[in-house]
């Protein structure tokens, strides 16, 4: 784990990097980049098969680049508060919705799982409503 955070850190000091020297990265918009997206995961598809996981890794590195860049180009935009902050929500909720699921049956597991994704987004709309008093 500690390897793809230094991996992650290093991405986003070099694209930060890019960023003040790329014109076409500065001069592109965040919703671009919902373009780029799908065309890379259509890339993916086309390479998913058995024997071919150099090509597939390829290409799934070009959806990480894409979605990074993404994340980068949103918080320039002040789209969202921090690139940091979407990690920090996402090991949130892959905590909450693992915990205790290898312990119950797949039933129990539905029902947890159910009940977790509405609890989040109660807490998701609660913080919305105080951020932008709603």
């Amino acid at each position: 784990m500690e390897k793809l955070i230094n991996l992650l850190e290093e991405f986003i000091k070099l694209s930060e990097k890019n960023q003040e020297k790329n014109i076409f990265i500065q001069k592109i918009k965040s919703e671009d980049y919902f373009k780029y997206l799908p065309w890379e995961i259509e890339e993916v598809k086309a390479e998913f098969r058995e024997n071919n996981s150099v090509y597939l890794e390829d290409e799934l590195a070009d959806v990480l680049w894409v979605y990074l860049n993404l994340l980068n180009k949103l918080e320039l935009d002040k789209m969202i508060t921090s690139r940091e902050k979407v990690i920090k929500r996402w090991l949130k909720k892959f905590w909450e919705r693992i915990a205790n699921l290898d312990q119950t049956s797949l039933d129990e597991r539905k029902k947890y799982w159910s009940e977790i994704k509405k609890k989040q987004k109660q807490e998701l709309t609660e913080e919305h409503n105080n951020k932008y008093n709603k």
